[in-house]
């Protein structure tokens, strides 16, 4: 009964989170390095210090957790392309970025570890299958993520076997 009652707690919690919105004077692009880094540490130490921690405390609230972290996993990698996209050509012809060859090879770096990062043995995987994985293995349901993808990203996803 008390693990259910901190499931409800959790749902509630990651619900409320999921609705939260930076602050609107957030700008980094705007920023110095200094603040740069000001920031992101006051936002490391929020992260740190989450409420949420509390709650994963039984498989149960683990799996509660991951059906809708892996939706950050999903948007992480969205951004990332976007940025691949905006940054990097990626059309047909290709054509000279006009970003630094330094900012277009950390873009192509991450992307190189997120979609095709080496697993435990030695098989490119993403890492948005690598969580998929380790849904399955603590037995947390994919299905909403995948019925997402499916209804609204125009493509054809065949979830793992």
């Amino acid at each position: 009964m008390k693990e259910n009652q901190n499931n409800i707690k959790l749902d509630s919690l990651i619900k409320k989170t999921l609705e939260q919105k930076p602050p609107s004077n957030f700008y980094p692009a705007n920023l110095s390095i200094e603040q740069l880094q000001a920031e992101v540490n006051w936002m490391l130490q929020h992260l740190a210090t989450h409420p949420i921690y509390q709650y994963l405390n039984s498989l149960e609230a683990i799996e509660c957790f991951m059906k809708y972290h892996v939706f950050a996993v999903f948007d992480f990698m969205s951004l990332l392309k976007s940025l691949q996209n905006q940054i990097t050509y990626t059309l047909v012809p290709w054509k000279p970025s006009r970003y630094s060859g330094k900012m277009v090879r950390m873009i192509n770096e991450i992307v190189l570890a997120e979609e095709s990062d080496i697993d435990k043995q030695g098989n490119p995987t993403s890492h948005f299958d690598l969580y998929i994985k380790a849904m399955s293995e603590v037995g947390a349901d994919s299905w909403e993520i995948f019925n997402f993808i499916e209804n609204n990203c125009n493509v054809n996803l065949l979830k793992p076997g």
